[in-house]
């Protein structure tokens, strides 16, 4: 289950902060919320306790949880977007109280990147997401909603990336791109194979996708799209974190790690829990789905991973040999918290 709607109730809706402290309360994690008139659709990583739901939930609106009708869907992992609910992934990071006091006095900020496949050279990992809240047991969240995106911005070393124009697609859709970098999204989901951005104008353009991340979307790489030809993306559910005092923007190009940083792979668990201390660095050291990643690493090389066929999505692959995969070849995992800003926020 990853999805639930809460229905308006005469006496108004509870807050998005409320959602987030319940779904914590009951053992899961916030992905997302989408808020009409009528209602607020919630998507949410982890197992949930609907009894210890309702019941957080009341006792934080200090109401009758009952009062509002929640619908529970239970659904498998399937084509991103439409219809189908999207897989959520979360990271915990647990830090000291000193750590922590170093980090904010240190004027620290959190960095995540996120990792993808492309046959295409030339393209560099961005900046997907900057936080400076966190504090000792800070949650980072993310789920599988994608854009594709063009630009006329240059891809070089410390510039941002700016989508000039950018539409929601899924696994198996291709955005067929014309005149001015617009374009239209063609094709029917399929899970099993990648997303495609298709050129059908000599003009060249930056082109890249976008996951969302929080309640924004934010590029995850950029990739020159040359006249006439074809991207195309395979999302890695593979993030690196790091922290760091440079103030670089979400959508900037970053060739080499600014600080050490954790590479960790979510291929076989949507969940993972590592540590940060401020002497130590990241933890752990000894598993494998985690890879420490010195200072000023070449960031392309751990996170634009160039297939030696065709693309295959995660999707394509039976279980027993993405375990191999993890364990021998390119690792995969992903970002956001539970907050109202697009950004993280600290776990209550």
């Amino acid at each position: 289950m990853n999805q639930l709607t809460i229905q308006k109730h005469r006496n108004g809706m509870p807050t998005d902060d409320d959602v987030a402290f319940a779904l914590s309360a009951a053992g899961a994690t916030l992905v997302g919320i989408e808020e009409s008139s009528a209602a607020k659709t919630v998507r949410f990583a982890g197992r949930l306790d609907q009894q210890a739901f309702r019941k957080a939930l009341s006792n934080v609106t200090r109401s009758n949880g009952y009062s509002w009708q929640i619908s529970w869907h239970d659904t498998e992992a399937g084509p991103v977007g439409g219809s189908s609910a999207a897989t959520g992934y979360s990271v915990d990071i647990a830090m000291s109280e000193e750590t922590v006091r170093k980090l904010t006095s240190g004027d620290y900020l959190l960095y995540g990147f996120k990792a993808v496949q492309s046959a295409q050279g030339g393209g560099e990992p961005l900046v997907w997401f900057k936080s400076s809240v966190f504090t000792t047991g800070t949650q980072v969240a993310w789920s599988e909603q994608y854009q594709a995106y063009t630009s006329r911005s240059q891809i070089i070393p410390g510039g941002v990336v700016r989508a000039h124009a950018a539409y929601d697609i899924d696994l198996g859709q291709t955005l067929e791109v014309d005149v001015q970098g617009l374009g239209r999204v063609t094709g029917q989901p399929d899970p099993s194979r990648p997303i495609g951005v298709h050129n059908n104008i000599t003009t060249e353009f930056t082109c890249g996708i976008s996951q969302q991340q929080g309640t924004q979307y934010a590029p995850l790489c950029a990739f020159p799209l040359y006249g006439r030809q074809l991207n195309q993306f395979v999302p890695i559910e593979r993030v690196l974190l790091m922290f760091g005092t440079v103030p670089v923007n979400t959508g900037t190009v970053i060739e080499r790690a600014f600080s050490p940083g954790l590479l960790i792979d979510l291929t076989t668990d949507v969940q993972r829990t590592v540590t940060f201390d401020i002497n130590l660095g990241w933890g752990p050291e000894d598993a494998p789905w985690a890879k420490q990643v010195p200072a000023d690493a070449k960031l392309a090389q751990l996170l634009i991973d160039k297939p030696s066929g065709a693309l295959i999505t995660r999707n394509a692959v039976p279980q027993r040999e993405r375990e191999a995969v993890v364990h021998h070849g390119p690792h995969a995992a992903g970002v956001r918290t539970f907050s109202h800003t697009p950004e993280l926020a600290e776990r209550r």
